[in-house]
This record gives C-alpha cells, structure tokens and sequence, in this order.
C-alpha cells in the first residue's frame, strides 16, 4: 500500500477554506454550530440499484424541484443552480410508492457521479396501538404501547411500521445509507460519525399519517458497549446526523420517536474536509469509487476528477480505488487537525488498468449528441455521462481483451448497437450512435456540409433522414 504525504495549507476556519475556492462558491452561515453551507451549479448524475445491485428502471427521482421518471434507464441527471454543495437531498419514489431520500454532494460547474441503493426488500408491520410491537432491526427495539400520537394528540387505532436495515459491510447496501459522515452531538458540536450499524424507520397510521411514539431499546447493555457509541438520527433538511438523547434507566433505555427516517450507531471525533483529485497521465479520471475503507463510505469521482470526503482528525485513513471492473489500488489519507485540499490520487503506477478513450457520439440525425449515456457493458456498471459529443477520457478495462461500449440518450429511449473494441492503451473508436435505428445497417453521408443518414439498407428504396 502506498502512503500518500501531504503538504496541506493551513486555515483558521473551514468557512475561510470555502471562501478562498477558486470556483467562488458562495457561502451562507444558517447555523454556526451546523457544516458551513455553500451553493454552486453543477450537474448530477446518479445510478439507482436495489440491494442486491440490480439496476433500477422503474422509479421518479425529486431533486431541487425538478423530477426525473425512469422507465428504461436507470441513470438519473439533473442540471441544477444554487444548491448545496454538501447533502442536497434528492427523493427517490420506487414503482411501489415508497419515497426513500438521498443526500448528494458535489463541485462547481462538474458533473458528479453517485450511486444510490433503494431496498425492495422492506419490512412492514400493522398492529394496534396498544400492543407492544419488536422490529427486527440492529440494534433492536420496540415500540412501547399506547404512546402514539398524531399532530400531537392521542392516536387510537391501527400502526403500521417500514424498516428495513442496510448492511454497512455490503458494498450494495451501504449506498442506500446517507454517505454524509458529519454528525453535530448534543453540545452542538461538529463531529466526524464512524458508523457501525444503521436502519431506516417509518411509524404511521394505515392512511399514511405520521405518528410519534415511545421506543425501547433492548439489551441496551450489549448495544451500548462503549459510553463513547451513541444514537444518531439524520437530518435530510439540514445533512448532517444530529444525536439521540436516549434516557438510560437501569434496565430501560428508551427516546422518544419523532422524526421518520436513518438512525444509526456511531463514534464521534473531531472531523475535517478533504477534497482531491483523481488524475492519470495528468487528465482526470471520472466516476471512480474511493471506498473509505475503514469506516464503509463510499464516494465518486467527478469528470473533473474531484472528489470530496469528511474525515477523522489526526488520523491515517485507508482508501480502496475502484473502477467497475474492481478495486485497482490503496491509498492512504493522512490528516492532522487542519481542512486538506489539492489532495492527489496518482493512478500512473496502475496505468494499464485504462485505456484512453476518443470518439464521438451522433443522434439519429446524424449530429453531434447534446447529452449521452456511454455504459461500459462488460466492464461492471461504469458508465459516462457526456454533454460534449468529442469523447477524450480515461475508461476502466482492467486485465480485459476487450471493452463492449454502448451509447444512449439520457432516458434510454435510443439505444445504439453495444460495439466490441479489443483493448489497447488508446482506443480510437471513431463515430457512434446513441439511436436504436443504428443496431441495423446505415450510411452515413455528409454533403454540403449537412449530414444525411440512410437507414434502410434492405430494398432499392433508401429511407433518407435529414
């Protein structure tokens, strides 16, 4: 493993650090004791799975009011302004209603990759209100009879409980986890979360109205095994974990439920932010999976090769580089008590796990794509979104012979003919299309300057689009 050094830049506050950004992200303080609050434009693009990693194509995805529905593709991009650069939430309703909310971070002008897990699997339970209900869930807890209230009144009736429990430990499942990792404990200060387990809980009537109650937590002793492992709730609003008051009895400890949502366990430390880049050959290599290793944090790469990450202080942080044909190197992150910028991942010593990509992607009529989906077919789920039809990028081929790429538009709706290329260190792919009339024969001709593109090659008669 290499250990990577740093020369880092010293600044007395991590607000002076957001200010001095070259790409001048402006910055509002809303709470003092909060993360800093900084807002940019940029685009994001994120791929939904389930928990077995099975790409998702029947979903709507909310973010900064706008809305994406996926029926044949389950990549999601959104064009946004003056959003946060850290935990904007994005709400995901599957194709049974259920609304599961993300929070994505991300740079200046930058495409931002994510990948996000929606459970299908989800436990659901109905029960009256005055009987005491166990949900299997880590750690496990039961909801103490008649304390259920709506709108702050008394609830009699029918409750119905969701919770479904990720496995931090599962690279699939841990991306349906928020991936923010800043926590404000309860003498509102900003923390750095190392989280070891978490769980997803709704409470409400069988009408879909919200409930609070009382929740026991069993076998409190054999949870909390250390006085510094605490409760953890997730603020979507505000991204960032807030702590649990639990009130710890001599054989209950219980807390009042009033917000649906992510808890989990976790130790606090003193946290600061670094941001890099990821470079090969000095260009960026995008959409890459930097695995925090030790604390099971997952993050992507930008097209720019940016990344960003909440560490622990005075620490030395593994973290595991993968491509989507697999993990291709270690690096180490050594912190002291200081923000890090211009921290640089160096992929040369693992060149030929890529391959130089140059290209271009066309429309059915023949022009340079506006937007397209480049998906790396036999290379995992690596996938390129591109705004520029000219392709010049880094792409993961690993110890393959060969790369089957296949452009789309960005909804899936014009598919081109998946293309085998055998790998080399550049590959010179010339044109293709994003345009499902491409999978059979065609001539592509350019007179006058205009293109014209003849897709029906089977009679005397030529279908000419122009």
């Amino acid at each position: 493993m290499n250990t990577i050094r740093l020369a880092f830049f010293s600044t007395i506050l991590c607000f002076a650090y957001m200010a001095c950004h070259e790409n001048e992200e402006s910055i509002t303080e809303t709470d003092v004791t909060d993360p800093p609050k900084v807002t940019i434009s940029t685009t994001h693009t994120a791929r939904i799975i389930n928990e077995y990693g099975q790409e998702k194509t029947a979903f709507t995805a909310t973010f900064n009011q706008q809305q994406w529905k996926a029926e044949k593709n389950g990549v999601v991009v959104f064009e946004a302004k003056k959003i946060n650069k850290y935990g904007e939430k994005m709400t995901i309703k599957d194709d049974k209603g259920f609304d599961q909310a993300f929070l994505l971070s991300g740079h200046e002008n930058d495409i931002n990759y994510s990948l996000l897990t929606i459970f299908d699997n989800k436990n659901t339970k109905t029960f009256a209100h005055d009987n005491t209900t166990t949900l299997d869930v880590s750690p496990e807890i039961a909801l103490a009879p008649n304390t259920f209230k709506i709108n702050n009144s008394t609830y009699i009736g029918q409750v119905q409980t969701t919770t479904f429990a990720p496995d931090i430990n599962d690279a699939f499942q841990a991306t349906a986890i928020p991936q923010i990792r800043a926590g404000q404990d309860a003498n509102g200060r900003h923390v750095f979360l190392n989280i070891s387990k978490a769980y997803f809980l709704k409470i409400n009537t069988v009408f879909g109205e919200n409930l609070t109650a009382n929740i026991n937590i069993l076998n409190p002793k054999n949870v909390f095994t250390s006085d510094n492992l605490k409760l953890w709730y997730c603020d979507m609003d505000a991204a960032v974990w807030r702590e649990v008051t639990v009130n710890k009895e001599t054989d209950v400890f219980h807390y009042p439920h009033t917000k649906d949502g992510f808890y989990c366990l976790a130790v606090a430390s003193p946290g600061i932010y670094v941001s890099g880049k990821t470079l090969l050959d000095g260009k960026p290599v995008s959409n890459l999976s930097l695995k925090v290793a030790s604390h099971n944090q997952y993050i992507h790469t930008s097209a720019a090769g940016n990344w960003s990450v909440f560490l622990p202080t005075n620490a030395t942080t593994a973290v595991e580089i993968y491509a989507s044909c697999g993990m291709i190197t270690k690096a180490n992150i050594v912190t002291q008590n200081t923000d890090i910028q211009n921290f640089i991942i160096d992929l040369n010593n693992v060149k030929s796990a890529f391959s130089l990509l140059k290209g271009k992607v066309k429309d059915c009529l023949g022009n340079n794509a506006g937007s397209y989906i480049l998906k790396n077919a036999n290379a995992g789920d690596g996938y390129i979104f591109g705004k520029d039809a000219a392709i010049e990028q880094w792409i993961a081929t690993c110890d393959l012979k060969e790369i089957v790429l296949k452009a789309s538009d960005i909804y899936g709706n014009e598919t081109g003919n998946p293309i085998v290329w055998p790998v080399s260190p550049v590959i010179e792919s010339g044109s293709w299309f994003a345009c499902t009339e491409a999978k059979n024969p065609y001539i592509n001709l350019i007179i006058d300057g205009e293109n014209k593109m003849y897709w029906d090659m089977s009679t005397s008669k030529i279908q000419m689009v122009e």
